[in-house]
């Protein structure tokens, strides 16, 4: 997905008007979805890991969601996040 998007986010932005419309770039896209430095690399490549497939796929991507979840977890957003699982009873 994020190759397809990087490739045609212009018409993502046309196609998806409201969601986009304070997103100017994948690059914004990458920071505002924590994609850096798990999914998307510091020159905001995407960082491939299912080709060629092999057995250790399932622990690059457990890798990347763990550092997906760290940068979100330390992010400004973290407290306001807790808040509301906790409200939901999401923390269990």
């Amino acid at each position: 997905f994020l190759l397809l998007l990087k490739e045609n986010f212009e018409k993502y932005k046309c196609l998806y008007p409201s969601y986009f419309k304070n997103i100017n770039s994948f690059e914004d896209f990458s920071e505002i979805h924590y994609l850096c430095g798990s999914y998307v690399d510091e020159e905001y490549n995407v960082i491939e890991f299912s080709r060629p497939i092999d057995k250790s796929i399932s622990y690059k991507a457990f890798k990347l969601i763990k550092s997906r979840a760290e940068s979100i977890s330390k992010s400004k957003y973290a407290d306001k996040l807790w808040n509301y699982f906790n409200k939901w009873g999401c923390t269990e």
